[in-house]
């Protein structure tokens, strides 16, 4: 199985990230990049895995907005061997205010792809690197077919995952050591669905992250965490669609 040892996060502050963080600094991960919106986030991760590792090497890099700039690429670390990216958000389909589903379909699809995208072409094989890369993308089982009550965060998250399934096809083809593989989380108790009344099914981030942690050193190309989410996304997808549309949950 794989073993991680230089890992970038793209979202620091995700539940899921977290919780992935401290599965990897426990299994002998050398060095994390924590990237995300706010110093102290990073800080406070770095505190973390500190406390439990002192001896990893921590760094800190801020991108305040959802821009790819030649100057964020150029504090990526060319040996990376594993790249997550962990961000997204969730908005309602109640919210009809453009400006907002603009945002949430920049932060769930644009932004992820460029930045894979970028880091691919700028600092993979702009460094001539020949080690292997896993680039691991958050996306959703929302986006295995949208619903009406999150429907711009559905298409969000499908867009962003067959971004992946492209670009991967991309870098085989071009004979890269990058495998992309796409992670399908359904309900986890993080922040995003704290509003929901409905608690059914959903999983905690830590054993959402043993998941995901135990597919990417199985290099699994698609991971559903929990598991049994696969079997819940084949019966939606072949719902007859008189039946799908009036889901509402």
């Amino acid at each position: 199985m794989k073993k991680f040892r230089n890992i970038t996060v793209l979202g620091a502050g995700s539940a899921i990230a977290g919780e992935i963080i401290r599965i990897l600094a426990a299994d002998g991960a050398e060095k994390f990049s924590l990237i995300s919106r706010s110093e102290q986030t990073n800080l406070s991760r770095i505190r973390d895995i500190k406390s439990r590792e002192p001896s990893l090497h921590c760094s800190s890099i801020v991108a305040s907005g959802t821009e790819i700039t030649a100057d964020l690429m150029e504090k990526m670390d060319p040996q990376t061997d594993l790249l997550l990216i962990a961000v997204g958000r969730l908005t309602d389909s109640t919210v009809q205010d453009p400006r907002e589903l603009e945002t949430t379909m920049r932060v769930n699809f644009i932004y992820p792809a460029l930045f894979m995208n970028e880091y691919i072409r700028s600092v993979y094989i702009r460094n001539s690197c020949r080690h292997n890369l896993t680039i691991a993308v958050i996306g959703s089982v929302a986006g295995c077919r949208a619903r009406a009550s999150n429907y711009c965060y559905g298409a969000g998250k499908a867009a962003v995952s067959e971004f992946a399934e492209g670009l991967n096809a991309f870098c085989s083809q071009q004979k890269l050591n990058i495998g992309i593989r796409i992670i399908r989380p359904g309900l986890v108790a993080t922040p995003m669905i704290s509003n929901r009344k409905d608690r059914r099914l959903v999983a905690e981030p830590a054993a959402v992250a043993r998941t995901i942690v135990s597919g990417l050193k199985k290099d699994r190309r698609i991971i559903y965490c929990p598991w049994y989410w696969r079997w819940i996304m084949l019966a939606v997808k072949i719902m007859p669609y008189r039946l799908f549309k009036k889901i509402k949950s």
